[in-house]
Formats: C-alpha cells, sequence, structure tokens
C-alpha cells in the first residue's frame, strides 16, 4: 500500500528497500533502521542514542523522545566536534575497549533548529503540509562526519528540558546501578532480540556501565542553551583523552553535581 516500504537487510551488509513511492524520503525513514539490523546481525548492542565524537572518542547521548539528542548533535556539529548518529549507537566489546563501528551524517530534527543559513528546500511534488522533522546530511554544511570507527568513552543521560533555571545547562555524575538502568531503557532494539541477544546486550551494558563515566545532563529549554551543552559534551570527551576512562569520583553521593 501508498507509504509502506518492505526492509532486508543481508548477511554481507547490502539492503535492500522496496517501496511504492519515492525512495528519498524512505530512505531517511528508515536509515537508522536499516543500520540497526545491520549491526545487530553482527552482534553489536544497539542504544537508541545521538552520538557525538572528539578524536577517536565517543559520547553516547542517551534520553527520552523531545529531550533534544538530535539539536544536541547539531550544536556539537557546529562547533566541529565529529557526528556520529543522531538516534542509533552500535557498540561491542573488543577486549578491553568498547567499539562504535559507525554512524550516519542524516540528522532528523525541527526546521527551526537548521536556522536560516541551513534551511531543507522542499523537493518537487512533496506535500505542503509541514514534516514534524526534516533530515539533513551534515557533509552538506561543511560539518564533520568521519564515519568511524570510534570508542565509547562516555554516556551521557539527556533529562527532560526544564523551562527555568540560572544554568543553561548543568551536569552531573550517575552511579553504575542508575546507568545500568538508563542503557536497559534506552535499547533500540529490545523488542527484536532474542534470549541469547539479550544476555549478550546485558553483559554489554554491565560493562558500559562499570567501565565508562557517566552523567546526567540538564539543558535548559530554547536553542540558545544548546551551544553550552555541547561544549559539556566535548569537555566530557576531553577528560577521557588524559588516560583510561574511569567513571567519576563523585558518582558515588547522590544528589551530587559537576561543573566540569
Amino acid at each position: 500500500m501508498e507509504g509502506s516500504a518492505l526492509l532486508e537487510v543481508r548477511r554481507k551488509g547490502a539492503v535492500r528497500i522496496d517501496c511504492l513511492r519515492s525512495s528519498g524520503p524512505i530512505l531517511e525513514d528508515l536509515a537508522n533502521l536499516a543500520m540497526a539490523l545491520h549491526y545487530m546481525c553482527r552482534g553489536y548492542s544497539i542504544l537508541h542514542a545521538g552520538g557525538l565524537a572528539s578524536g577517536a572518542a565517543c559520547a553516547a547521548l542517551l534520553g527520552p523522545p523531545g529531550a533534544g539528542k538530535s539539536s544536541l548533535v547539531l550544536a556539537g556539529a557546529r562547533r566541529g566536534m565529529d557526528v556520529v548518529c543522531d538516534e542509533i549507537v552500535p557498540f561491542r566489546m573488543r577486549g578491553v575497549r568498547l567499539d562504535v563501528p559507525g554512524g550516519s551524517p542524516l540528522v532528523r530534527l525541527d526546521p527551526e533548529a537548521l536556522g536560516r543559513a541551513a534551511r531543507v528546500p522542499a523537493r518537487h511534488g512533496a506535500s505542503r503540509r509541514p514534516r514534524r522533522k526534516a533530515a539533513i546530511d551534515v557533509r552538506r554544511h561543511g560539518w564533520r562526519f568521519s564515519g568511524g570507527p570510534w570508542r565509547l568513552a562516555a554516556v551521557i543521560f539527556l533529562t527532560a528540558r526544564p523551562r527555568r533555571g540560572r544554568f543553561a545547562a548543568r551536569i552531573e555524575p550517575l552511579r553504575p546501578a542508575e546507568t545500568l538502568v538508563g542503557l536497559i531503557d534506552q535499547t533500540y532494539n529490545r523488542r527484536m532480540m532474542t534470549a541469547p541477544e539479550w544476555r549478550a546486550h546485558l553483559r554489554a551494558c554491565a560493562a558500559v556501565a562499570r567501565r565508562l563515566p557517566a552523567y546526567r545532563l540538564a539543558v535548559r529549554q530554547g536553542l540558545k542553551n544548546l551551544p553550552r551543552a555541547a561544549e559539556l559534551v566535548e569537555t566530557v570527551l576531553a577528560r577521557t583523552r588524559s588516560g583510561p576512562a574511569r567513571r567519576p569520583q563523585t558518582a558515588a553521593r547522590p544528589g551530587s553535581r559537576s561543573a566540569l
């Protein structure tokens, strides 16, 4: 039927999409799902998260719908950070290292977040009704997408965005138990995994919660507050480059906050 598509991810990595309408919007809508299925078939765990990288170090940005993951990815891109993805972060243990094999340069977000300099032109024949989100390729705007691989170095959970506050963005460390619960809650493919896949995924999430620094990030509503949040993400990643990633020392104190 119109608006439906059949997605097939084959063993050698090829993706086949059969649809009844123009392939452009379909590819945008299914790109992240196809990437998730591709890496899931190869034994990777899949987080429902955005991703930003500095150098070879990647931060996974997790949070509920509307928390601002895509907008924060765009703010990081404007800051010169490497875009990993706006929705999917695959990872897998390789010895003592947590690898993120690749990502996507497509970022889907509200058109107003793009600003006048990066508006997306309407496609010929497209409906005049406004789309809830627009997809852009960050490379077309001069922003960075290296394609990976990256080292997963930190996890950052975005909270619901407060309307008021003294700070544009505030960050605080999380304990391993909180991190593990958050990782399980933000598992992208949890409805598609078999029991053995779930066990492997839980072991991978436990390794992340045990080894990596984790934070809760609150960003006040308003696009002007996103650059400060992106700066905090970059600071977290800069700390991981100075040596082996460690959990923040204050994580055991409930309610503690860090200005980074």
